[in-house]
């Protein structure tokens, strides 16, 4: 894990702060060591050179010219000569100054200065001395005729030698040389090094301070702009008196994008106030609407049969209904009633569209049906027939609705049936053969007025069934888009022909739902199921008008 994660952000740019005043007093430093050095070195070598040519000065090309052999200067003459050149060594604060001439395989001395010391005691070069430790750089300056400097370390100390090649008038080549002592340069080093950190640590001091001001201005503000966001989430969004007021402050004084961000958290916390208000009278107006349709929804399945078995004296008919809306109000709906004690009316609908609209067209629709049945009307078709035109008269929001309607007269198992563009019926028989109910499609109603529905007849044998649902089961939708369908449906009816009516309903409702799995349900889901047992063995009287 890195460690500067954990760091805050003051405490970041501190830390970058401090890095760049050390690297740029590291570089100061360094560099103000090195050109102090270079500026020395130059001097130096400048000083060198002067001192190196005062020997022509004060010795002449003649001199060189002279120095034959060991006997071509007189020792009086040569002792002045070495007077003359300490005293400009002296002068140019140099250690030595001195000439050199090559005298065979050897490098001899022609002339050179010395020190108080050596003079008085007679321990100077003498003239055509050997000069037995020759460099290098001595050598080179003979033989490539260039001027060479060189450093060296001996016993007495660390030194800076130049050695200048010149040409006697003779043509006889000569070198003129100097020594310093570079001791003193490195105690003025030193102390350039010295005072050089001083200046960067001075530097770094002083950045850093300002570095740490110039955080504290802004992490300062930061930290009460964080400040204010924990406080008003713990205060319900509403941040106390105190911390509102420092975030104007801040908005008032910063004028950069501090300054910036508080005007922005204070619009935030405006915004906020106004959209909680608008949420709490939304959930409040939602909370109202919901509890109206869980009301309306309690209400309208008060109005569909509840009870099952529905007849429980009647031996004629096994009778079960299921129906599981997909919003608080349905649109489909199911009903049955004896109007008399030989006929069972059966009806399924499913109304076009969801809600409260759907709904109150399903209440009506129901209404009408049941209210032409007990006006007498015993033929499916023209009771539908009835119904579409009172619904087109009146569908002002151009709803429809599928139905499909049975009379079962329960003595000799005939079956009247209209269906108004319902999904065709399953007969299931008792051998166990399922068949569809395929006629020619008709129209919903409430689509033209008026229209005539033909009545359709078959017999029921004791133990046939008879399956009407909606399109909410074969087409109900998984998470993939897939639909059910009839094949699965008929699948499911073909294992469960021989089972009660209950447990037929709930075998196709569970495989539905198997299906569907964790999909939202899409549609409504409706199925009503009766199967004929025969006629009764034994008359009953039944009340005039059972209503489910």
């Amino acid at each position: 894990m890195n460690p500067i994660a954990y760091l805050k952000i003051g405490q970041k740019i501190l830390l970058l702060i401090f890095l760049v005043s050390a690297l740029s007093t590291c570089a100061y430093t360094l560099r103000s060591y090195r050109t102090e050095r270079q500026l020395i070195r130059d001097g130096i070598d400048r000083t060198l050179l002067v001192a190196a040519y005062s020997v022509d000065q004060v010795a002449g090309k003649r001199w060189h010219e002279r120095a034959r052999d060991a006997h071509s200067i007189a020792p009086d003459e040569y002792l002045g000569c070495v007077r003359q050149l300490t005293e400009a060594a002296n002068r140019y604060h140099v250690q030595y100054v001195y000439a050199m001439v090559e005298a065979g395989p050897q490098i001899v001395f022609t002339c050179s200065s010395a020190t108080e010391e050596e003079l008085r005691v007679g321990t100077y070069d003498h003239y055509f001395q050997p000069y037995p430790s020759a460099s290098d750089a001595l050598k080179k300056t003979f033989t490539e005729g260039t001027v060479h400097f060189e450093d060296y370390t001996d016993k007495y100390g660390e030194f800076r030698s130049v050695f200048v090649p010149l040409i006697a008038p003779g043509g006889r080549r000569y070198v003129l040389a100097a020594d310093i002592s570079t001791h003193f340069i490195q105690q003025r080093l030193q102390a350039m090094l010295l005072f050089s950190l001083g200046i960067g640590s001075t530097i770094f001091v002083v950045i850093f301070l300002f570095g740490w001001l110039l955080v504290s201005m802004i992490s300062r503000p930061i930290h009460q702009l964080s400040e204010f966001t924990r406080q008003l989430v713990h205060h319900g969004f509403q941040a106390p008196p105190d911390v509102d007021r420092g975030l104007k402050l801040i908005a008032a004084t910063c004028r950069d994008e501090v300054g910036n961000l508080a005007e922005s958290f204070i619009f935030m916390e405006h915004e906020l106030q106004e959209h909680i208000a608008t949420i709490k009278e939304t959930t409040a107006a939602r909370e109202r609407i919901e509890s109206e349709l869980r009301v309306g929804r309690e209400i309208q399945m008060s109005v569909l049969p509840q009870d099952f078995p529905p007849f429980p004296r009647r031996q004629e008919f096994d009778l079960h209904g299921h129906i599981e809306p997909a919003k608080e109000m349905s649109g489909d709906f199911f009903d049955y009633y004896m109007i008399d004690e030989h006929h069972l009316y059966l009806t399924v609908g499913d109304v076009s569209g969801k809600g409260v609209p759907a709904s109150l067209l399903m209440v009506t629709c129901r209404t009408l049906l049941e209210t032409m049945a007990n006006e007498g009307i015993t033929d499916p078709g023209e009771i539908l027939s009835r119904v579409n035109t009172e619904i087109a008269r009146k569908n002002e929001a151009l709803l429809f609705v599928t139905v499909f309607y049975a009379v079962l007269d329960v003595r000799t198992g005939e079956l009247k049936y209209a269906n108004a563009g319902h999904n065709p019926p399953y007969m299931l028989h008792g051998e166990g053969r399922v068949e569809e109910l395929r006629e020619n499609p008709s129209l919903a109603l409430g689509l033209k007025d008026p229209y005539h529905y033909r009545t359709g007849t078959l017999i029921m044998q004791p133990g046939d069934c008879f399956f009407v649902y909606t399109d909410g089961v074969t087409e109900a939708q998984d998470t993939q888009l897939d639909i059910f369908t009839a094949a699965r449906m008929e699948q499911v009816l073909a294992k469960g022909v021989q089972a009660p009516m209950k447990e037929l309903v709930v075998q196709v409702v569970a495989a539905v739902k198997e299906f569907v799995g964790d999909a939202p349900q899409s549609d409504d889901i409706t199925i009503v199921a009766v199967r004929y047992r025969g006629p009764a063995l034994v008359d009953r009287p039944v009340a005039a008008a059972a209503t489910g």
